[in-house]
């Protein structure tokens, strides 16, 4: 199993860390509102995962970007960063 960069809502790092750690990963995790961190910095993630509450124009993203995985995860029990680490645990099981 390889590195996964998991990328949540927030305050985002430095540009230059950002772009470090998400070359150094291989499979690079946009978790809800992290899309708009990665984004931000003309970044693409190989996946969109969460509730998608925080996501802007996730109609457009679905059109734009059509090779991105999205799992829109309605589950009020847990949260975002715990989907995603749910998703990425049966992700690498079966790549």
């Amino acid at each position: 199993m390889g590195k996964t960069l998991l990328v949540l809502n927030g305050k985002a790092p430095t540009d230059g860390l950002l772009r470090w750690r998400f070359e150094e990963s291989d499979t690079i995790v946009a978790v809800d509102g992290g899309w708009n961190v990665l984004r931000n910095s003309e970044l693409l993630p190989d996946a969109l995962i969460g509730d998608l509450d925080s996501c802007e124009a996730l109609d457009q993203i679905r059109e734009n970007f059509p090779e991105l995985k999205i799992s829109h995860i309605l589950d009020p029990d847990t949260t975002d960063l715990e989907k995603a680490i749910k998703w990425v645990g049966t992700y690498t099981e079966t790549t």
